[in-house]
Order: C-alpha cells, then sequence, then structure tokens
C-alpha cells in the first residue's frame, strides 16, 4: 500500500536493538513509522500501536512484529477498516473488513490467510448480500444470494457462479405470518450461473413447467400445468425456449384461450416485472424479450452484469399461445374423473315407491311431468342428450355459478392464520383447508378428513404428491376438486341433492355449498391456527406426529399420550418463544421472539388417564363414537390437526384437573383456618378434613402397592 509495509513484518529495526525489559515505547524509526508498544530483541510483541506516514494505523496485538491475535487495522487512502484476527500479519480467522465509510461494502465472517474462507457474509455496494460459504475468496458451497431488484438465489455455488442445485425466487420479501404467498420460482440445476439439466418453474400460480434447461432455455422434453390443472407432456415440448408444435390430438381438451376470471387476482406489482420475463405468452413469442440477471464478481467484489438471452427458432416450431390453456379460468377443471365415478357408481336407478328429496316427498307420479329419477335427484328429460353430457353440463354450471364465493373462502383461508391481513397473493395449504371442513362440520356427518384426503389423492387429475402433508400447496383448482369429492361422499352417493337444481353431481355440489359451506365458514373452531398458533415450532410437532404414525390412529394416540408405548424423548428445556412463518421458497421456520402463552412444558399429563383422552378424542373427532355416544371406533384416523387439537386439550385438562385439586386443597386450608380463628384449637372439622386428606392418601398409595 503506497510504498509503506502495511501487509508484511511491521516493526522490526535490527540497527537498533531495544532491552528486552523496555516497555510502552513511543519510539520514531528511521522510516517513519510511529510505534507504541513492547520489544524484546529488538521485535514488537504484546499489545501495540503503530502508525504509517500516510496515516494508517494499527492497533491490537503483535507477535514478533506481526500483526497476531486481535486488532484493527485503518487504511485512510483506500478507506478499508478491518477488525478481527490476525495470523502472522494476516487476517485470520473472524473478522469484519470495511470497504468504505459508508458501512454499505462490508464482509463479516471467517479469514484464512488473508482469503475469505469459511462462513461469512457479503454485502455489495450495490445493496446485493450473500450469505454462505466461502472458498480462496469465491463463493463456494451452499449459500443465498439477494439482488437489489430483490430477486433471491439459495442453493450450491461454485467458483463464484451458480452451480449445483438451487432455488431462484423473483420478487423475494421478508413474510412474519403463517400464510404461504404465490411465488415465481425456479427449482433445479444450474450450471456456470445459468439454468441447465433439470427444473420446474413456477409462474405466479398461473402455470407450472417441468422439464429440462439449456442455458437458460426450456429445451427437450417436459410437462406443463396450466393454470386450470390441464396437464401437456411430450418428449419434444420445448426447442430454445419455445414451445413445439404438436398435432391437435397431443393438446388438451379445453384449447380455447380464456381470459382469467375477475375473481382471481393479478399478480402484486412486485411480480410485475418478472412475471411478463417469465410467462409463457413471453417464451412463446417470435422474439423473446431478455432477462438480465446481475450477479457480482469475486475477483474485485465489482458489480458484473450477465445478460440471458432467448434465442430466437424459427417459426415452424412456434405454437401459438391459444393453443393451450395456459390462463385459462381455474375453475373451467377436467371433471371426467368425477363424471366416470358417477357412471361406475350406477347412474340410473329405477323409482318404484315414494322418494324423499331434499326435504320433499315425490312418487312415481311426477313422470307425467317430465321428471326422471337419477341417482336420487330428479332431472327433465332432454332429447337428444347423453346422460353424461346432461350431468356435465350441469356440474359446469353450479361450478360455474358458485366460483367467486368460493375462490373468496379459498383466499380467506388461506390466510386465516394472519394477525395482520397480507398486501400480496396467498394460496392455501392443506392444514387450511382442514380448518375449513372441521369449521364446517364436514367431520361430523360421518366421513373423517383423512378419508377426503385419500380420496383427492386417488384423483389422477389433482396432482397430489403427499396425501397427508399439512403443508402441502393446494391451488384453487385443486380446492375444487376436493369440494367435489366432499358432495360426492356426502350426497351424491347418496341419492341426496340441493332442491330446483339438476342433475346428480351438480345438484349435490349446490347442496355442499349452500347448506355446509356458506352457513359455516369462518365460524372457527380450535386453537392451533388462532390461539396456540405459535405454542411450538409446527415443524416439531409434525415430526412427532409423523413419528408415531402419518395418519395416526386414535388407538396410536390413547397409546402414546398414556404412555404405554415408547414415545419419542422429550427435550430437556422447553424451546424458545416465537413465532410460526412461511421464509421464501415455502419453507416454513420458526422466529425467535417474546413470551409465547400456554406453553407446554411437557406431553400429555400424568394425571390425565385414559377415560379422559378418550373423552378429548371423541369431543374432537365425532365420527369415534357411535349413534348412543358409545366409542366403537379406535382405529378412526388424525390429520395433523387433529392431533395437535387433541394434544393441547389433553395438556389443557392436565392443567385444569390440577388447578382444581389446588383449588380443592385451598378451600379446605382456608375453612379450617377460619373455624381456628372463631373456635380456637382443634376442631371436629379439622379432623374430618384431615381424614378426608389423609383417606385419600391411603387409597391412592394402596392403588399403587397394587
Amino acid at each position: 500500500m503506497n510504498g509503506h509495509r502495511h501487509d508484511t513484518k511491521i516493526i522490526k529495526n535490527p540497527e537498533k536493538p531495544v532491552s528486552a525489559h523496555a516497555s510502552n515505547h513511543n519510539l520514531n524509526f528511521e522510516d517513519c513509522h510511529t510505534v507504541k508498544g513492547n520489544f524484546e530483541a529488538g521485535e514488537m510483541s504484546g499489545v501495540g500501536y503503530i502508525e504509517w506516514p500516510d496515516l494508517s494505523w494499527y492497533e491490537g496485538e503483535v507477535y514478533c512484529g506481526y500483526r497476531h491475535g486481535y486488532g484493527m487495522f485503518v487504511s485512510s487512502c483506500h478507506k478499508v477498516a478491518y477488525l478481527g484476527q490476525w495470523r502472522m500479519g494476516q487476517k485470520h480467522g473472524k473478522g469484519l473488513i470495511l470497504y468504505d465509510d459508508q458501512r454499505e461494502d462490508l464482509y463479516d465472517g471467517d479469514w484464512v490467510a488473508g482469503e475469505r474462507q469459511g462462513y461469512g457474509l457479503r454485502v455489495y455496494p450495490n445493496g446485493g448480500r450473500y450469505i454462505g460459504s466461502w472458498v480462496n475468496g469465491k463463493r463456494v458451497g451452499p449459500g443465498t444470494m439477494v439482488w437489489p431488484e430483490a430477486h433471491l438465489y439459495r442453493g450450491e455455488w461454485r467458483a463464484g457462479v451458480m452451480e449445483g442445485y438451487g432455488e431462484y425466487t423473483w420478487g423475494a420479501f421478508l413474510n412474519k405470518q403463517l400464510v404461504f404467498p404465490v411465488e415465481n420460482i425456479y427449482r433445479g440445476s444450474w450450471i456456470n450461473g445459468k439454468r441447465n439439466g433439470p427444473g420446474v418453474l413456477e409462474v405466479g400460480g398461473a402455470a407450472s413447467i417441468e422439464g429440462h434447461w439449456k442455458d437458460n432455455l426450456k429445451h427437450g422434453a417436459g410437462s406443463l400445468i396450466c393454470g386450470n390443472g390441464h396437464v401437456l407432456r411430450s418428449d419434444n415440448l420445448f426447442k430454445d425456449d419455445h414451445l413445439v408444435k404438436m398435432e391437435s390430438s397431443n393438446l388438451p381438451k379445453d384449447t380455447d384461450e380464456v381470459k382469467p376470471s375477475a375473481e382471481v387476482k393479478k399478480p402484486r406489482k412486485r411480480f410485475k416485472k418478472e412475471t411478463k420475463a417469465t410467462s409463457l405468452q413471453k417464451t412463446c413469442a417470435k422474439k423473446a424479450s431478455p432477462h438480465d440477471i446481475t450477479i457480482m464478481s469475486d475477483k474485485k467484489d465489482q458489480q458484473h452484469k450477465k445478460t440471458i438471452s432467448s434465442a430466437t427458432s424459427e417459426d415452424k416450431y412456434l405454437l401459438d399461445t391459444r393453443s393451450i390453456p395456459i390462463h385459462a379460468s381455474c375453475h373451467k377443471i377436467d371433471i371426467s374423473y368425477h363424471l366416470d365415478r358417477w357412471e361406475s357408481f350406477g347412474k340410473v336407478k329405477s323409482c318404484n315407491q315414494s322418494c324423499e328429496f331434499y326435504g320433499k316427498s315425490y312418487d312415481i307420479a311426477d313422470s307425467a311431468q317430465g321428471l326422471t329419477y337419477s341417482g336420487g335427484c330428479y332431472v327433465h328429460d332432454m332429447e337428444g342428450v347423453s346422460e353424461r353430457e346432461y350431468e356435465e353440463k350441469w356440474l359446469d354450471h353450479a361450478i360455474s355459478a358458485n366460483v367467486l364465493y368460493l375462490h373468496q373462502v379459498y383466499t380467506r383461508y388461506s390466510q386465516v392464520a394472519c394477525d395482520e391481513q397480507p398486501n400480496f397473493s396467498t394460496a392455501l395449504v392443506r392444514l387450511m383447508l382442514w380448518q375449513l371442513y372441521r369449521d364446517c362440520g364436514i367431520h361430523t356427518k360421518g366421513v373423517s378428513l383423512v378419508q377426503l384426503d385419500k380420496m383427492l389423492a386417488k384423483n389422477p387429475i389433482a396432482l397430489i404428491e403427499f396425501p397427508h402433508h399439512p403443508l402441502e400447496l393446494l391451488h384453487f383448482w385443486q380446492f375444487l376438486h376436493s369440494l367435489l369429492d366432499v358432495s360426492w361422499v356426502l350426497y351424491a352417493s347418496q341419492g341426496v341433492g340441493y332442491l330446483d337444481t339438476r342433475g346428480v353431481l351438480g345438484s349435490a355440489y349446490y347442496k355442499l355449498v349452500m347448506d355446509d359451506i356458506m352457513p359455516h365458514a369462518y365460524n372457527h373452531t380450535g386453537s392451533v391456527l388462532f390461539g396456540h398458533r405459535d405454542v411450538l415450532p409446527l415443524t416439531a410437532v409434525y415430526l412427532l406426529y409423523k413419528s408415531l404414525g402419518e395418519p395416526l390412529s386414535a388407538r396410536q394416540f390413547l397409546l402414546y399420550s398414556c404412555g404405554l408405548r415408547n414415545a419419542p424423548p422429550l427435550p430437556e428445556s422447553s424451546p424458545p418463544c416465537g413465532s410460526n412463518a412461511v421464509a421464501v421458497g415455502g419453507e416454513l421456520m420458526y422466529l425467535p421472539e417474546g413470551s409465547s402463552p400456554h406453553r407446554p412444558q411437557e406431553g400429555p399429563r400424568l394425571g390425565v388417564g385414559p377415560t379422559q383422552v378418550v373423552t378429548c378424542l371423541s369431543q374432537l373427532c365425532p365420527g369415534i363414537k357411535g349413534e348412543q355416544g358409545i366409542i366403537v371406533d379406535m382405529e378412526y384416523p388424525l390429520t395433523f390437526l387433529e392431533f395437535y387439537e387433541v394434544l393441547l386439550l389433553v395438556e389443557e385438562w392436565g392443567i385444569r384437573k390440577e388447578a382444581d385439586r389446588n383449588t380443592r386443597l385451598a378451600a379446605i386450608a382456608v375453612q379450617k383456618l377460619i373455624y381456628e380463628t372463631t373456635h380456637g384449637g382443634a376442631t371436629s372439622l379439622d379432623m374430618r378434613s384431615t381424614s378426608v386428606v389423609s383417606s385419600r392418601g391411603s387409597r391412592r398409595k394402596k392403588k399403587k402397592d397394587n
């Protein structure tokens, strides 16, 4: 640095040796160094202060003339300051370096022989940040990078660029609530800073592309999931980022372009730029717009831009976006699975006796009015239309007629665990869907929530990956498939429907919406997503649930709660207080913060016996009991939400029981004190109270001995 020996052996003057006993010397050497410190055999050791002619200075520990130990160095001409550990004149260990006086360009982390190596935080002058692993001054290994535009990459690095598996999110932001945002995100393989290899691209909840990438361009085999659940698969789906022209027979049934419905919220403003750059309408255009990703150069910590441009392919490979319903209305779902189930169940039944339909009685005379009985629902005959077409028409009508209200329900329940209204689009997860069904009392109608999960997973059109996972994201079209399953098992399969509506499936769907969802939605029950939402980390409770069995039966819970089987060991100390929140990429985390109300220190208390546990189970899961209140089904499966609710209820029961016992003992003591004060000395009341307590103690001792 300017000819001054800032980074070498700094204090040594063999021509002027200093006594080993000298201390606290203030010397001016011939090379104009200003020194304060301890010297031994002409070399500085201990703690000292050195100042160079350019006013750069060092203060800290020194060994044999080298900066060694802990110290601070400030370079006045380069405006660089380092505070941390040194080893023989080089930065080594933990240290913070500031490259400007505004603290906007810095590195705080591990050093080895003067190079950034280990784990550290790098803040770039343009606002970008990287935290993760370093090797020889470059980003290598796992790390997270945030660009000034709020784009975020979390994954593997090599030689300073993205390489390996990583997740790139456009328009990331900090979320401190238990709500899942709709994100634009790519998950997959990277090579030399570009998307290469297999990956999945999710575009703002409107579409999902799974396939292969080549130099940031979609290329080769893949599958495309549209906004309404339609799927397009091909071994040659993309070429140079453009859809390959396909035969009409390979396209989905709904091939008309449908404008997004008014009830579906558009992506929030922060997604606007990125959505344009990554939407399928752009990638299918003849000239794709370039998309810039700005990263930081490792060599001199300067900003470096790499432009990823989409190559233009020949027109013969292009496919008009109107050929695929990428942005079709989300309620235009494929209902063929539900129609097939209806047909296989037996769609037409003869009716030779009076039939009850939604509270009114009809008989065979109704046939004179052109009515027929079809699976329990009366419909008008339509000449020239097959029964399947008739069912399809009226089921589609029932879905369309209720889509605005149901989308509102979907949105509000996706935000049901929020204390503040989010300012971004949100997505529903299975945990919130369970809450909706419990609020509407679906679990009290002879069907368990686990059974509904299995029905939805059995539907190949619904594309369910993890049938019982509480945090699996469900798009609106998947939510509609679940409602169709509920309406089928509760009403359509039982020959019950809604009055003045047509079609078996459509009538049952109407009845579910009108009689179950509309009157009871938002009448929240339970406390897992409300009062006790942040009592424990949800991830920890879910791991406990999985370790006992997924899905867990009521019998298994009883055995666990009563200690009749080996359960996972409880932590020695309670976890820190905090709140459950969703990080970028949909990862659930637990943010430590202040105190949390009602924190259980143990599992179900020993004072709660099997009878009380079964009472708690039957209270939250009525399907366990028969018609006369007798326990008939201890194999009833519990979802994670029900497991957690029962666990909290058992805990509260134990606390309440212990509090009642303490209250009774306190009341006896107060009575004794009052009687002694008014009458003096021991009394028959004292003896009676004492005998009651002692007799209870003796009975407990006998039971314990037995």
